[in-house]
């Protein structure tokens, strides 16, 4: 019944558009857009991020790993270390 009205009615179809595509439902359909678009765009960077320092981390280890007769006592790497 109320789609036979709008047929019926263009001005009634027509009004309806434009409260539909009125300002405030554009700004908020364009709002939640940009959001989701900025959430998504920064959970990449951040999983990014994370793993160029997860690569930093393993390509040059911070802590001093102990070397035992040439070998890295966690890792078993070989390594070299001078003995005082």
């Amino acid at each position: 019944m109320y789609h036979n009205t709008i047929l019926r009615h263009p001005d009634v179809f027509t009004s309806l558009l434009h409260k539909t595509l009125s300002t405030s439902h554009l700004h908020g359909f364009l709002a939640t857009f940009l959001f989701f678009f900025l959430f998504s765009f920064s959970v990449v960077c951040l999983k990014n991020v994370i793993n160029s320092l997860e690569f930093v981390r393993r390509r040059f280890p911070q802590t001093q790993w102990e070397c035992v007769s040439g070998i890295h006592r966690k890792c078993s790497r070989k390594c070299s270390k001078d003995i005082d």
